[in-house]
């Protein structure tokens, strides 16, 4: 294992993870100049930021991943997310990653698109998307949103747009996205 913020700040560019390492902890690879990583096929769990406000571009999720944790790519540059097709739990579709059985979404990378059978979007799971809108599948049935202290962080930690303004939902009209929408005062546009 690697351990909780055990290369945290350290100027590391690349790396590559022997196959003997099956967990990265939280904040294992924080704040790093992380360019580019090689996980090793054995990796089984990813910890809470563990890759947050590194460099990285592009990742490939091994097939033995069972658990990644929200935030784990936290203010990651992450353009493209790919899954090793021989892995049952997690999913790339539209350049997000998704929890297969929950249909739940961890990380949409810049200008990707959420899956159509998604049912909750993940805390921090929007933050890096970057754009000016997102649509919002009509079955999503739960958004989450970070909490600091007990508070709700401003929504703009969950939901950063284009020029400091807030991301606008696109939605389906009475869907739970659109009273989501209304009810935390995030632009939005019906579809």
């Amino acid at each position: 294992a690697i351990g909780t913020a055990a290369f945290d700040g350290v100027p590391l560019r690349e790396i590559d993870i022997p196959d003997s390492v099956v967990s990265l902890g939280c904040g294992a690879f924080a704040n790093t100049e992380l360019c580019r990583i090689s996980l090793p096929k054995n990796l089984q769990h990813i910890g809470s930021f563990a890759f947050m406000g590194t460099d990285l571009t592009e990742l490939t999720l091994p097939a033995a991943v069972k658990k990644v944790e929200w935030g784990a790519f936290r203010s990651c540059r992450l353009e493209r997310i790919s899954v090793d097709k021989g892995n049952p739990y997690y999913s790339d579709e539209g350049d997000c990653l998704s929890e297969r059985r929950t249909h739940t979404l961890l990380f949409c990378a810049a200008g990707g698109e959420l899956p159509a059978d998604t049912l909750t979007v993940e805390r921090l799971a929007l933050a890096e998307r970057g754009g000016s809108s997102i649509t919002i599948p009509a079955g999503v049935q739960k958004i989450r949103r970070t909490r600091v202290r007990g508070e709700y962080a401003p929504l703009m930690v969950d939901f950063p747009g284009e020029a400091g303004d807030i991301i606008t939902f696109r939605v389906t009209p009475d869907s739970y996205a659109h009273r989501f929408a209304k009810r935390n005062h995030i632009p939005f546009e019906l579809m």
